[in-house]
């Protein structure tokens, strides 16, 4: 005999509705983008520029959808065996400390090496595209509090749905900034509505540095020196820098003299960076410690330069005025006035590699500009 509860309802199993056919609910699994982070491959010195060499570049993208795991893309290898991939770090690029009482090293910048295993993006998962972005420096504005913040133009295309690429040869020197944005598309009777994530945008971008080829220069050492020189263009100007940069966000600037922060570079920095890594192996005397990051006046001095003439002033050359600005010659056909320099420039606000001319500097009055060669020790 059936006994029903106070309510007058049989129990379950004896004319209930739990008699009725079972339906499976189907869960769609909720996939969540974390980070997105870029990373590139150069062989020999890695991070921060890429040489004269091709480079590899790749996406790695967190995502969770039960656990969090790094992914990479289909039909693109990412062999952390042999290699390791680069990125800016988790600080954003960092200069080099040139004046350092124990070592004449640059002391590298803070960086990211990429060292897991990705597993490739899951083919039953909805689409995920990624489309990069080229970052161009293109003003150093006042802020609050600092003579400068560092502006970028965001719309030059890099790679489109793309989860990176292979031997890439770059055509134009200097300073590079990538970001990536990765989307999914959920597709019909998924999850509703796109979801998004981007990489380190502007000084925490990732940064490749190429240099130009410059293979009309016959003197191996002044030739290296222009190469290293063109790996800055483009780098943002800032009074006492040296190296590839520096870091920003959107709530901090660049400073200047006593508020110098490590962002930059500077006329001077330029010469000595690209002086240092050409091997000229300069050791000066700087307060307490001897370093080969120098100023104006040491470049104008014999220990660091000597003079030449208007006839054999050439690339790798520099014009100097000890107390106010310093170039470099990267190309002069013959004894011609014309040349083509490369700076740091301040009323630019970046690294420029442009046309100019011998007595455009040397005829100033208001100035006074040498031509000097640089010396190696």
């Amino acid at each position: 005999m059936t006994v029903n509860d106070e309510d007058g309802h049989p129990p379950p199993g004896e004319g209930s509705d739990d008699d009725a056919p079972k339906t499976a609910e189907l869960t769609v699994e909720v996939i969540r983008l974390d980070k997105v982070r870029l990373y590139y491959y150069y062989p020999n010195t890695g991070y921060p520029y890429a040489g004269d060499a091709q480079i590899d570049t790749r996406a790695v993208v967190w995502a969770t959808c039960t656990t969090q795991q790094a992914y990479h893309g289909p039909g693109l290898s990412f062999d952390t065996g042999l290699t390791y991939w680069w990125e800016a770090g988790d600080e954003g690029p960092r200069r080099e400390t040139a004046a350092s009482c124990d070592t004449l090293d640059i002391e590298p910048p803070v960086t990211g090496i990429y060292t897991g295993t990705p597993a490739q993006w899951p083919s039953n998962w909805p689409a995920l595209d990624i489309d990069w972005k080229l970052l161009w420096h293109q003003q150093t504005d006042p802020c609050a509090g600092y003579p400068r913040k560092y502006l970028y133009s965001d719309d030059t295309v890099y790679l489109t749905d793309s989860w990176g690429e292979d031997n890439r040869t770059y055509t134009t020197q200097g300073l590079h900034r990538l970001r990536a944005t990765a989307t999914i598309h959920p597709g019909a009777g998924e999850q509703k509505g796109e979801r998004t994530v981007t990489s380190r945008d502007k000084e925490y971008a990732l940064r490749i540095c190429p240099k130009a080829y410059c293979d009309w220069i016959d003197n191996a050492m002044r030739r290296a020196y222009v190469e290293w020189c063109s790996t800055y263009v483009n780098e943002p100007y800032e009074w006492g820098g040296e190296g590839y940069g520096g870091f920003d966000s959107e709530d901090q600037c660049a400073g200047g003299g006593a508020l110098y922060e490590g962002y930059g570079i500077d006329c001077s920095g330029l010469v000595s960076c690209g002086a240092y890594r050409a091997g000229y192996n300069w050791s000066v005397h700087v307060g307490n410690c001897d370093t080969w990051r120098v100023g104006t006046c040491a470049l104008a001095g014999n220990y660091c330069s000597d003079p030449i003439s208007e006839d054999d002033f050439g690339e790798g050359d520099i014009i100097v005025d000890c107390e106010v600005h310093v170039v470099s010659c990267v190309e002069r056909q013959g004894t011609s006035n014309d040349i083509r320099i490369i700076h740091a420039s301040g009323s630019a606000g970046k690294v420029l590699n442009q046309d100019s001319s011998i007595t455009y500097w040397t005829e100033d009055e208001d100035y006074n500009y040498v031509l000097r060669r640089l010396k190696a020790h």
